[in-house]
């Protein structure tokens, strides 16, 4: 059976925060874009603005599966905004996992 949990995230600029707890059973994860600015999602807490997988306001969300990921998908990953008032309104990110129960 699998299951989907969303996660919502604030966010203050130049402070990265964990968006998800690592789960062995997780299958996907999907990032969405913010309503404005830019944020990085990355497995490393040590996150900049350089460093990272790059998501667009206005951009498509980020689907990463288990075949394409392979056991990074396990693993806690974080997020770190670039623009001041990045996210939805007041800025905040959401992730949405799928795990097998």
């Amino acid at each position: 059976m699998i299951r989907s949990l969303m996660n919502t995230v604030s966010l203050n600029i130049g402070t990265a925060v964990t968006l998800v707890q690592p789960n062995p059973n997780r299958v996907a994860l999907l990032f969405s874009p913010p309503d404005v600015g830019t944020y990085m999602v990355s497995l490393n807490g040590n996150i900049s603005d350089l460093l990272g997988i790059r998501i667009n306001a206005g951009g498509n969300p980020l689907l990463l599966t288990r075949d394409q990921f392979g056991d990074g998908l396990d693993r806690a990953w974080y997020a770190l905004p670039v623009d001041a008032g990045t996210g939805l309104t007041p800025n905040r990110v959401v992730a949405m996992e799928s795990f097998q129960m």
